[in-house]
């Protein structure tokens, strides 16, 4: 009978061995996770200051030039990049569960061409067709940064492998909003999809 006690105890000490250790890396993670979060947070400050100094010398120069679709390009690529900052301080306030949508009404067709226009001059160089098409109310309650930030990743996608065509479009199906953007580029190979 001692014999079974001390197995006893010693599985009980297992037990709180492995709970121990299970409570050690959780609190690890969370260090990590957040950390992971102060380097998004601090970085993307550090992103934004030379950025900002280059909008304002390109608005300056726009000012001064005459109107010209490269510095129109500029502008807008510039503004896409301030975007891709700002969704690095979003993953960062998702992963400390900060985030927020700010939803407001949003000219459909507006929302389309301010996502698609950056893409024309890089899509005319390269040959493609960009093509827009918006089949849905014109105003919208929704959150046009979120939206805005989901389109412009698909479309450098699209511009990036597509073979001739690139089409955005926002179709009312039966209540809901689908908002599509496709290409003629390979695709995803099968064997990947799942992932």
């Amino acid at each position: 009978k001692r014999g079974e006690e001390e197995r006893v105890e010693e599985r009980n000490a297992e037990k709180e061995s492995t709970t121990e250790k299970h409570a050690q890396k959780k609190e690890e993670i969370r260090g990590l996770r957040e950390e992971k979060t102060n380097i998004y947070a601090n970085d993307t400050n550090e992103l934004r200051r030379p950025l900002t100094l280059i909008l304002d010398a390109t608005k300056k120069l726009a000012e001064e030039i005459e109107y010209s679709h490269e510095v129109v390009s500029l502008d807008a690529n510039e503004r896409s990049l301030h975007r891709l900052i700002d969704q690095l301080l979003d993953v960062s306030k998702v992963d400390a569960g900060k985030a927020t949508l700010s939803p407001s009404p949003i000219d459909v067709t507006q929302l389309v061409d301010a996502c698609v226009d950056p893409f024309r001059l890089a899509a005319t160089e390269r040959g493609l067709d960009l093509e827009t098409e918006v089949d849905a109310p014109h105003v919208l309650e929704l959150d046009a940064e979120w939206m805005s930030n989901a389109l412009t990743n698909l479309l450098a996608n699209a511009l990036r492998y597509a073979r001739g065509t690139i089409s955005v479009r926002a179709h009312d199906t039966g209540g809901d909003i689908t908002f599509k953007v496709s290409d003629d580029g390979p695709g995803i190979p099968p064997e990947d999809l799942d992932r």
